[in-house]
């Protein structure tokens, strides 16, 4: 099958799952919009009854993935693909197909005509041509003056994974519960929280040696939202016996006295507000302060 007669069987494909979801229907002519850019798509449909009056219908899941198979089919190694098609059908079974090959296409809900730019955010975005442009190359001579350039580099976060690379030990006394399966899980989450906030502002600007100002409170500030976000996972929805557990190991390597009336702690229920979860919490924090402290000295010497 040559590439003409491929696009020819899919074009009545798709024209005959159209004609299929309007059958038992009083219509007269229907037109479908198909768009794809990038990996996502957007399509509608919409009929006219013998008295001209329009109305909605639900088309079949097949539709979509035959359209997509068309546009791959009608690439071109200079022209790319067409961005958007309109499937005009008639009742008597005819129909025609019109492309746009180099228009942007919006899929705004509030716009009429899909291709008018919206007042907000684009939609698909900057990133999706970018995207499709990556997919369906042209040459020069068929690229549109409006399609957007590649994304510049991140350099912070080349920064960030420099950062990150960098090894940070734990402090010397906390060694010992590396390999605890409990402790474990806290120092992974503490590592992966620290490199998430970092990316994040204010600690962002963390990553710039020549624009960090105000250093103390920014790290100070990196140091809290990764230790309430860590108790927040790993230590405070979980059972007081698993925190108990934690403690305890913690315990054998710091020599920490037992908490107060640890006898009435209810081990099936999380860490609360008596004298024993006070406590256990306060000293599951202070090594992960520590661990996080540790990090940051490390890091940002």
């Amino acid at each position: 099958m040559t590439s003409l007669e491929q696009q020819g069987e899919l074009q009545k494909t798709a024209a005959g799952h159209l004609f299929g979801a309007l059958k038992g229907r009083d219509w007269k002519r229907a037109k479908l919009f198909f768009s794809q850019v990038g990996g996502s798509s957007h399509m509608w449909a919409e009929a006219t009854d013998r008295g001209g009056n329009t109305f909605y219908f639900s088309y079949p899941r097949p539709l979509s993935q035959t359209l997509r198979d068309l546009k791959a089919a009608m690439s071109d190694p200079d022209k790319g693909a067409w961005l958007s098609a309109t499937l005009e059908l008639g009742s008597d079974g005819r129909f025609a197909f019109a492309y746009n090959w180099d228009r942007r296409v919006y899929w705004n809900d509030e716009l009429d005509d899909p291709l008018q730019p919206p007042v907000g955010k684009p939609d698909p975005d900057d990133a999706s041509y970018v995207e499709e442009f990556q997919r369906y190359p042209r040459s020069a001579a068929y690229l549109p003056e409006w399609v957007p350039g590649p994304p510049a580099p991140d350099h912070d976060q080349d920064r960030l994974d420099a950062i990150m690379a960098t090894p940070a030990p734990l402090p010397a006394d906390l060694e010992p519960l590396a390999g605890q399966s409990g402790w474990d899980d806290l120092f992974a989450g503490t590592e992966e929280e620290f490199g998430r906030r970092l990316a994040t502002e204010p600690y962002r600007s963390m990553l710039d040696e020549v624009s960090r100002r105000d250093g103390d409170r920014v790290a100070d500030g990196l140091l809290q939202d990764v230790t309430a976000d860590v108790m927040a996972t790993y230590v405070d929805p979980r059972p007081a016996a698993d925190a108990l557990r934690l403690w305890q190991e913690l315990a054998a390597v710091r020599s920490l006295d037992e908490p107060p009336a640890l006898d009435q702690l209810d081990l099936s229920a999380p860490l609360d507000g008596t004298e024993a979860s006070v406590r256990i919490r306060a000293d599951i924090l202070a090594v992960l302060d520590d661990v996080v402290d540790a990090k940051i000295a490390a890091r940002f010497p």
